[in-house]
């Protein structure tokens, strides 16, 4: 895929801070590190409890399944998001007890949910009559939700047109619910990822409150609502703020649920994950091509394969800082930013308008964890990158 940076992408940086400069001393100078700091964690949790406490975290792994990361949110409480029996095995390896996780997948292996069933994890989404049956026939006391469709969205990416049943699906789902005896308990939604607008949730909310009048109608009860993703993270520059977002949500809870006793969760992903690591990666060759230098190849230990997969399916735009003593601050060459990897196509940018850059400069790009880390695939045998923690202990 072709890669075209935007042109003020990087910011050329004379020297490094302390912490960096430790981390390199620790390994070889070819090797790509992250450092992840506790203490932005600690800010996205104040946040949230600060304006969003009645609506319950349950961490999105899939955003960023650093292990060291899982467990600090696992000893402060937090629920998970599971999508898998791996992720559902990694968080109850961490003690986190059973009813702090919702497996929240619409499409789930039978193995997965004989699984959830024997480790007491209760609480499965379902968004088709199939997955419905499915799940009955062999967790048939799991207490099941609903996932639905938002009839509007202003989010950056778009996840209904894979997930959440449409609104002319649900009446049939939900009379079938009845039918079958299910163990229902409520509904899900999930506005989209990147969502920047204060109306987006309330709509959403406003029909789910319609759906559950029709269920309680059938007699089923509706005790539960998972609001899911779509928070901005703290770093991002946005329209409007996440106490801004936040109230629009409670006072849309308030008005038109707030006279029920129902669990209200969400699903933050890139919230409490996206600014937790920084990247820093050394430049590992340069080729110059034509006779007067006038364009570069410049690589990096990482890849499309890794980190950088965020650039075809996440919408990251990485700015670089770039640490380099030979380059002067005018001059810019066309570049080429390779990845490490064999396949010729892993191109991270091309068409770049970049100063000149030698063996062991550095790149690092700041709040870079989502959807980085965990979607690596380990191509060609490269494996994550060493990871550095600071800010580990809570301040007395």
């Amino acid at each position: 895929m072709h890669h075209v940076a935007p042109h003020d992408n990087f910011s050329i940086v004379k020297n490094l801070e302390e912490t960096p400069v430790r981390c390199m001393e620790q390994i070889d100078n070819d090797q790509s590190f992250w450092i992840a700091d506790f203490n932005r964690v600690r800010t996205s949790l104040s946040m949230w409890e600060e304006n969003l406490s009645q609506v319950h975290v349950h961490y999105a792994m899939k955003c960023c399944d650093e292990p060291e990361l899982l467990k600090f949110l696992a000893d402060r409480g937090t629920g998970f998001d599971c999508a898998s029996l791996d992720e559902i095995k990694r968080i109850l390896a961490l003690g986190v007890d059973a009813n702090r996780i919702v497996f929240a997948h619409p499409i789930k292996p039978i193995a997965s949910i004989k699984y959830a069933k024997e480790h007491g994890v209760a609480r499965l989404v379902f968004d088709t009559e199939n997955e419905l049956r499915k799940i009955l026939r062999y967790y048939p006391e799991a207490e099941v939700f609903l996932r639905v469709k938002p009839k509007f969205t202003n989010a950056k990416i778009q996840l209904s047109k894979k997930f959440g049943a449409d609104p002319e699906e649900v009446p049939k789902l939900l009379s079938l619910c009845q039918e079958l005896g299910a163990n229902f308990i409520g509904f899900s939604f999930h506005v989209g990822s990147l969502c920047d607008d204060i109306t987006t949730f309330r709509v959403a909310l406003e029909y789910v409150a319609e759906l559950k009048t029709k269920a309680e109608l059938l007699g089923l009860n509706v005790a539960f609502i998972d609001i899911g993703g779509g928070f901005l993270p703290p770093s991002a520059t946005s329209k409007y703020t996440f106490a801004e977002i936040a109230e629009a949500i409670n006072t849309a809870i308030s008005e038109l649920l707030g006279d029920d006793q129902i669990e209200f969760a969400a699903e933050p992903g890139r919230f409490i994950g996206n600014d937790y690591m920084d990247l820093y990666m050394p430049v590992i060759s340069v080729k110059d091509h034509h006779e007067d230098g006038e364009e570069q190849s410049v690589f990096i230990p990482d890849s499309i394969y890794a980190s950088f997969n965020a650039l075809n399916y996440d919408h990251a735009e990485p700015h670089f800082n770039i640490r380099t003593e030979g380059a002067a601050e005018s001059e810019r060459v066309k570049t080429t930013l390779w990845g490490q990897t064999c396949d010729s196509a892993d191109i991270i940018y091309e068409e770049l308008s970049w100063p000149r850059l030698e063996v062991g400069d550095y790149l690092f790009v700041e709040k870079f964890s989502a959807y980085t880390y965990s979607p690596t695939s380990f191509f060609n045998g490269f494996p994550h990158h060493k990871v550095f923690h600071i800010n580990v202990e809570d301040e007395e």
